[in-house]
């Protein structure tokens, strides 16, 4: 999996399974985001050839609301 942000920078992540949560010192993540997110905020998983998301606080993909663990499709917006 490659996470690219909007400025160019860009993390190779080689795990079956990535946490994503805020940028603080001792936070287990492999994607920091300075921002209005939680320590452990999303888990990406993947799933066959696919990738799973399950949230663990607020999150919005593609402008709709994460009610529950679900597939992400090429192009979507975290």
């Amino acid at each position: 999996m490659m996470w690219v942000d909007g400025v160019g920078g860009y993390l190779t992540c080689m795990s079956d399974t990535v946490r994503i949560g805020q940028a603080v010192a001792g936070a287990s993540i492999e994607i920091p985001v300075i921002g209005d997110v939680s320590r452990q905020h999303a888990v990406i998983m993947r799933q066959g050839e696919g990738y799973l998301i399950r949230h663990q606080g607020p999150m919005w993909v593609s402008g709709r609301a994460v009610t529950e663990a679900r597939l992400l499709t090429d192009g979507d917006e975290l």
